[in-house]
């Protein structure tokens, strides 16, 4: 027998070298990054024949069941957790089954060991009092030895003989060890277990992110975003609402239902009120919700009635860009942890998301005029060219307008040049009004505008042409308190009817407005033919 216990001790040894090695392989597992680009690059991830698992607890809880088994020579040996006071079965050795019930902590022996805190030897124990093993018809003899953390009993470790072979006093020191092996054991895998969740949030993280920087439009980033968030969280549903006043950009992304039609926040919604806030995120159960009839984005959303909400404000330095939301349901709540996990995720998306509205932004004010919002000259000669090509290509017509304010220098003259501003910056907001959605409105050069017009003919262009000149001599421009009146000369070439060449339309159009001016001011004139 004494014998027999050496053996045992080793292999339960053997067991803790084994874990020790693997612990200390996970810890140094990952490499440093070396540069900071190289924090935002991705390893690839290990081919499943080359990672390196440990067994998993469940295994090598029945494999030392088993040892123990051996150890105490018994029929067989069952682990109980407790659980809200109730002890559990969760393990047996092999050849021992087990009944998945819950026995009352106050319950018979079981009580007895939970309150006295130490084992229990019985030499015949009836069937009935046996519940945790599965198809039990005869007494047994027990040994039941508690399982101790911090002063408190966490478990139990039940072994049962033949009544004709009790439990002896010698059998508890035996068990004494293997219990707190066991509970240590627990201990390293509720750890490694913690670890592994600690490295696929970080892997999930940084794939996240390394999806998101392939993309360059702030919505399709969103939409990284939003499909990362659906790994983190458990949801059914979720959404990012873009809405930035400092990039003038709005954008709503959906995941796992249609978006719904709406342009920014309904107010008295939950996400319009975590915008408007100081809270950085709010969590919602399905009594929040209910008690204060208040939707989570808009009034005719279709969330389930029993629903979890996690919202969480997208800021980057002091700049708010609008509120990310996830709908789950109670049977799958979110816990601390994958909040924890997603407000992190989040945080580092919205940096992201502020370099990507950055750069767009940027690339405007390098087609746009700093005065009056219109396209620049730069950008109307790209575009002109390409409409012109587009409409040779697919025989489309295309018109140009050509447009000057009339005396432009009069007034700069007589009321000053911040005047004159506000004069070109309201007649540019007329024109652009005046024209369809589809058409590009530019500043010329200094008093002068342009509209490209696709897919328009003479006589539309013509009409429009009309509205703009009405739009602005019909209505005096207010600079504080003093009304100007304005007007303005418009000059019009179409292709294919007046001009056959990109030259020559633009040309034309330029003669037109001359015409224009020449003939009277304030006044449409078409190109001849």
């Amino acid at each position: 027998m004494h014998s027999l216990n050496n053996y045992i001790l080793i292999a339960i040894v053997g067991v803790i070298t084994f874990f020790l090695g693997f612990f200390i392989s996970m810890l140094f597992r990952k490499k440093k990054s070396k540069t900071f680009e190289d924090s935002f690059s991705i390893s690839p991830i290990p081919d499943e024949k080359e990672e390196h698992r440990a067994p998993s607890f469940s295994l090598l809880l029945n494999q030392l069941l088993a040892i123990y088994r051996n150890l105490l020579i018994c029929e067989g040996v069952v682990y109980l957790r407790l659980k809200d006071s109730n002890f559990e079965p969760v393990a047996a050795s092999a050849g021992t089954e087990f009944n998945n019930i819950l026995i009352p902590d106050t319950e018979g022996l079981y009580g007895i060991l939970k309150s006295e805190e130490k084992e229990i030897i019985a030499d015949v124990v009836q069937p009935q009092a046996l519940k945790y093993l599965k198809n039990c018809t005869e007494p047994y003899s027990i040994l039941f030895y508690p399982i101790l953390r911090r002063g408190e009993v966490i478990g139990m470790i039940a072994g049962h003989r033949a009544i004709s072979n009790p439990f002896k006093e010698k059998d508890v020191l035996a068990i004494k060890r293997a219990a707190r092996f066991l509970d240590e054991l627990e201990i390293f895998a509720s750890r490694e277990q913690k670890l592994e969740f600690l490295r696929l949030r970080w892997e999930r993280m940084e794939n996240g992110i390394h999806e998101m920087l392939k993309q360059n439009d702030p919505t399709d980033m969103a939409g990284e975003t939003v499909r990362t968030l659906s790994e983190i969280l458990p949801l059914k549903m979720g959404f990012i609402v873009i809405q930035s006043s400092l990039y003038d950009y709005a954008s709503l992304i959906t995941h796992g239902f249609p978006p719904p039609e709406m342009e920014t926040f309904e107010p008295n919604s939950w996400s319009y009120y975590l915008f408007t806030h100081q809270e950085e995120s709010l969590y919602l159960s399905k009594e929040v919700g209910i008690d204060t009839r208040m939707p989570i984005l808009t009034v005719k959303e279709k969330f389930p009635e029993n629903k979890i909400v996690y919202l969480q404000k997208l800021v980057s330095g002091n700049n708010i860009l609008g509120v990310a939301g996830a709908i789950g349901t109670p049977s799958e709540p979110f816990t601390e942890e994958n909040k924890s996990t997603a407000y992190h995720f989040l945080k580092e998306a919205s940096a992201l998301l502020e370099l990507s509205l950055l750069n767009i932004s940027l690339q405007q004010l390098a087609v746009k005029d700093g005065l009056t919002s219109l396209f620049n000259r730069r950008y109307f000669t790209d575009r002109f060219h390409q409409e012109f090509s587009r409409a040779e290509r697919t025989t489309e017509p295309l018109s140009l307008l050509m447009i000057d304010i009339d005396h432009f220098k009069k007034i700069n003259d007589t009321y000053g040049h911040p005047i004159g501003d506000v004069v070109l910056k309201e007649i540019a907001s007329r024109i652009q009004l005046s024209v369809r959605e589809m058409d590009i409105v530019s500043r010329y050069g200094g008093e002068e505008f342009c509209a490209i017009l696709p897919s328009c003919k003479l006589n539309d262009a013509f009409d429009i042409g009309e509205r703009i000149r009405t739009s602005v001599s019909s209505k005096p421009i207010l600079s504080g308190n003093t009304p100007l009146e304005a007007t303005v000369s418009v000059g019009i070439s179409s292709f294919p009817e007046v001009a056959k060449s990109e030259k020559t339309l633009l040309s034309s159009a330029d003669s037109s407005l001359y015409e224009a001016k020449k003939s009277g001011r304030n006044r449409v004139v078409i190109a001849k033919k």
